[in-house]
């Protein structure tokens, strides 16, 4: 099946739920710069005893897609759900938008897009009727109008009608991007977007991750596949044991070097990598 290079439709602005992006700054008080959409400061997240993410700081900017890399266990899943506002934060500072995620409430939640591994469809309802009912649900104008251009830009309009039972995988994940797309929401997350899509899907998100970057909007996305994440993302943030253990940008790191920093060998062997945060990670390895 031949790759798809760009969605079929474009993305155009008329979800209504996302702010604008210019909009989208940091809290008075030099919490972190005047284009940044996420700031996160000495971040700590507990589930139950166990400290999930061990005093986390970086902060994202308008137009940017940071990718965050990591081992199992390393507190990827549960730093997308801070930023979302589905956790709250244990302690330290979380800003999106220029709100706190303690108490940005309905306002705050309209700018985010959620992409999880749950499609949160409803299986007996059509794929029309699902977007119909979380256009609804965000307040969306024109419902119909950015359901139909959705379906269209996702490459689904044959199936609108179909239940989402039917559908295959691919299928539902292509309309669970319609779902988080839908709103126009200003900061996109997506955990481990491409894992089990197929190529065309995989080109289909590809292309909107450059247009949703194009408009000034800023995604951060998860990821164990470190070929994807540096030819998509901007920067990108590996996460261990719950700490940051590297945060640099994606051009000039070498794919090789960046699976070493996300799965070190032990650090007194001949092959570790030692690296200094903020510089890119070339090929050859650590003498």
């Amino acid at each position: 099946m031949a790759a798809v290079a760009e969605p079929r439709g474009q993305l155009i602005p008329g979800g209504g739920g996302g702010a604008d992006p210019a909009d989208a700054v940091a809290a008075p008080g030099g919490a972190g710069s005047v284009s940044a959409v996420v700031v996160v400061r000495e971040l700590v997240q507990r589930l139950g005893r166990t400290e999930v993410l061990r005093g986390v700081s970086f902060q994202v900017d308008a137009g940017e897609v940071l990718a965050i890399m990591g081992p199992n266990g390393a507190g990827k899943t549960t730093l997308l759900r801070v930023l979302g506002t589905l956790l709250p934060p244990t302690r330290g500072q979380v800003l999106v938008c220029g709100h706190d995620v303690r108490g940005g409430g309905p306002g705050l939640r309209r700018s985010i897009g959620f992409l999880g591994h749950h499609t949160f469809l409803y299986p007996q309802l059509t794929g029309w009727e699902n977007l119909w009912f979380w256009a609804r649900a965000f307040g969306v104008p024109r419902p119909e109008a950015r359901v139909r251009e959705m379906l269209e830009a996702v490459g689904l309009p044959l199936f609108a009608h179909e239940p989402v039972r039917h559908y295959s995988r691919g299928m539902q994940q292509r309309l669970a991007l319609a779902r988080v797309l839908l709103h126009d929401p200003v900061l996109l997350l997506l955990d481990e977007p491409y894992t089990g899509l197929d190529p065309q899907a995989a080109a289909l998100l590809d292309g909107f991750i450059r247009q949703w970057r194009g408009r000034g909007r800023t995604v951060v996305m998860t990821s164990h596949d470190p070929g994807r994440s540096l030819a998509a993302s901007d920067r990108v943030l590996v996460l261990r044991r719950g700490r940051v253990a590297w945060l640099g940008p994606s051009a000039g790191t070498d794919a090789a070097r960046l699976e070493e920093v996300c799965h070190p060998r032990d650090s007194a062997s001949p092959g570790a990598v030692a690296v200094s945060p903020g510089g890119a990670l070339s090929g050859g390895r650590s003498r």
